[in-house]
């Protein structure tokens, strides 16, 4: 598989979206309107592509690198190396620029999780359709739970057991 095909599969995961190919010395930025999505696709993980990756996040508020797995490959080190960089990346800012913390981006997706099932959905199946940040289901669950309570999260409320968005309209 060519970077090319790579890239056409990797663009089908954001079908609902705006799609730039070859943009901003990036493979691909994808337009999700207030996020911005940075994708270096490349053929095999290297450092040079980790480079690419992290000069391309002055241009979007995420960067992913997208490379394809092989039997042979093992991903361990990848894994690492980019997940401690994203710890240390998103651990919180005061700066003025609209980056999103994950926390952000967790609730982004539970609104876009509800308005996709018009306005509600069972509160237990959160976890199972939104990629968080948390280190567990559980931990995810709770603090939201407890961040809906103190109405930290205002725009939501649970009422015997599903989540609603407030004011919600098709």
């Amino acid at each position: 598989m060519n970077e090319k095909e790579l890239a056409d599969k990797f663009k089908q995961l954001y079908i609902d979206f705006d799609v730039y190919e070859e943009v901003y010395d990036c493979d691909m930025i994808v337009d999700m309107g207030v996020l911005r999505v940075a994708v270096e696709v490349k053929k095999q993980f290297s450092f040079k592509v980790m480079e690419q990756a992290l000069r391309s996040k002055r241009y979007a508020n995420m960067s992913y690198v997208a490379v394809p797995k092989t039997r042979r490959s093992t991903y361990h080190f990848p894994k690492m190396i980019c997940k401690k960089y994203h710890k240390w990346n998103s651990a919180g800012s005061n700066s003025t620029d609209k980056v999103w913390t994950d926390f952000q981006y967790t609730v982004h997706l539970i609104e876009k999780h509800l308005k996709l099932h018009d306005g509600s959905a069972k509160y237990s199946s959160l976890f199972e359709h939104i990629d968080h940040h948390y280190s567990s289901n559980s931990s995810f669950t709770q603090c939201i739970r407890r961040y809906i309570n103190k109405g930290i999260l205002s725009q939501f409320y649970i009422d015997k057991g599903v989540i609603y968005l407030k004011f919600y309209s098709d």
